[in-house]
């Protein structure tokens, strides 16, 4: 990637419905520099000559500097983190995070954590008010669903930022929605391969996988981020999804059940609960009125479950899934219809 014109770095802001705020990399880095636990009681000429070089923007310079320190001490993390924001303002995204990476798997601990939220940061910092501006655009587009026109600007905007985790993310969920799992599955395995600790990438990534056959390699992948999304909703339903394709329909229904002890207002997994009880019960009335009674409790809580904000509990990557007010209702109540009617057949036989 060619060398940026006096870059300015920007953090992203995200609509009121997804998740929280995150800092750029300029607030970051000062707290790098006051961070004494981490930089020791001194500081070394050398290292303040690097930092010098910053400040006036000589990037390339500083980052000769700061490899000459990364050398003398390995595990000055202080220092690594100013030669990777160094690289990004050089346009080396990629570089950067493998010298963040090389420093994780050095560390251990709270120094290890500190690393991976820098890397996290970094991965998805934006080089350009230009950049980010068409990403803001394309995820507005995919709020609203219009997936075709959102995939436009975000592959306009990494055609600038190609190594941007945040806009291959938003780009594979694009594709994913749209129905182009292959291409999903393509931009969500670099995703991960440049941040591997967003859990969010994996689940979306799990998801393109099952879509398109591999179930094996789906499951590694959804079980992983459901373990670290506890409050998702949409993990264990894609996960129990993969097991019922992959012809484990009870280990399916277990994964729902056991979402809905901890998150008894997630109408979604309550459906495919009932869903599922009505599959494997054939003529057991026992299990189909457990449905039946899912599929009521699912009709009472729609409304206020519809009118939250559904997306808050996935994360910082996290995107709510569409669903549509009156076609979810019409389901859930066609869906207790044909279970009274089954219930009333199993009542009708006996009798006879």
């Amino acid at each position: 990637m060619k060398k940026l014109n006096n870059p300015d770095l920007v953090s992203y802001i995200r609509p009121p419905s997804l998740a929280r705020l995150v800092r750029g990399v300029e607030t970051v880095c000062v707290l790098i520099l006051s961070i004494s636990f981490f930089a020791g009681a001194s500081v070394r000429a050398d290292i303040g000559e690097a930092r010098e070089l910053i400040a006036k923007k000589k990037w390339q310079e500083a980052v000769i500097a700061l490899r000459s320190e990364v050398a003398r001490d390995p595990h000055a993390i202080e220092v690594q983190v100013d030669l990777a924001r160094s690289l990004i303002y050089l346009g080396r995204r990629e570089e950067a995070l493998n010298v963040l990476e090389g420093a994780i798997r050095r560390e251990k601990g709270s120094k290890k954590a500190w690393l991976i939220q820098q890397s996290q940061v970094f991965s998805r910092i934006f080089v350009t008010n230009g950049t980010f501006q068409l990403y803001q655009d394309g995820l507005n587009l995919l709020q609203i669903q219009k997936y075709r026109q959102a995939r436009e600007k975000f592959e306009k905007a990494l055609l600038a930022e190609g190594s941007n985790v945040e806009i291959l993310t938003r780009l594979g969920q694009a594709y994913l929605l749209d129905g182009d799992h292959d291409s999903a599955a393509e931009q969500l395995k670099l995703a991960r391969r440049l941040n591997p600790y967003e859990p969010e990438i994996r689940l979306w990534l799990g998801r393109a996988m099952h879509l398109r056959g591999e179930l094996a390699e789906a499951l590694t992948e959804l079980r992983s981020s459901k373990s670290e999304l506890s409050q998702s909703e949409i993990a264990p339903i894609w996960v129990a999804d993969a097991l019922e394709a992959s012809g484990q329909k009870n280990l399916a229904l277990q994964t729902l059940q056991e979402d809905l002890r901890t998150n008894p207002m997630h109408v979604m997994s309550l459906v495919n609960e009932a869903k599922l009880k009505v599959q494997l019960a054939e003529h057991n009335s026992e299990m189909l009125w457990s449905a039946r009674q899912d599929f009521q409790n699912a009709l009472s809580r729609v409304s206020d479950y519809l009118n939250k904000n559904r997306s808050l509990s996935e994360g910082e990557l996290g995107l709510e899934y569409p669903v549509e007010p009156k076609d979810f209702r019409d389901e859930i109540q066609s869906s207790l219809q044909k279970v009274q009617s089954k219930l009333d057949e199993i009542e009708g036989a006996s009798k006879g």
